[in-house]
């Protein structure tokens, strides 16, 4: 469990920020695990390298941004992480898509929705959109 003395706080939060290239899934999601298993939640773990794993490959495949952040929070029995960049286009499109059983790709939002606790999609700069962020909870 997280240390709870008063040097060490029950909440952490800890801020990736990363280029958008192709080995960037790969850091993400290890990073992810990595801060998962230091706070003893092994259950998580997994579940959270493939999550981070589609959501930062999404920004790499769907995006021509520079570059991304992850930010992942730790709670007792829990963690959200969300991605965030900065592109403008195709925003309103963010969503889970039926994929034929066939297609290589697709998936990625559908396995977040089945598998977090908890998911969603922030727009940041209200009607002129400047981002968005992905995000999930895992408990």
């Amino acid at each position: 469990m997280i240390p709870t003395s008063d040097t060490q706080p029950t909440v952490r939060a800890y801020l990736l920020t990363a280029p958008n290239a192709a080995d960037t899934p790969q850091l993400a999601r290890d990073h992810v695990a990595y801060l998962l298993l230091r706070a003893e939640l092994n259950s998580l773990a997994e579940t959270a390298r493939l999550l981070v794993s589609e959501v930062v490959s999404n920004v790499y495949v769907h995006t021509a941004v520079p570059s991304l952040s992850v930010r992942t929070i730790i709670r007792p029995g829990r963690a959200m992480v969300a991605v965030r960049d900065c592109a403008t286009h195709g925003i309103q499109d963010i969503r889970p898509t039926v994929t034929p059983s066939e297609a290589v790709g697709g998936r990625g939002l559908r396995l977040v929705e089945s598998l977090a606790a908890a998911w969603g999609i922030t727009v940041h700069g209200g009607l002129k959109p400047s981002g968005k962020t992905v995000w999930f909870e895992l408990r």
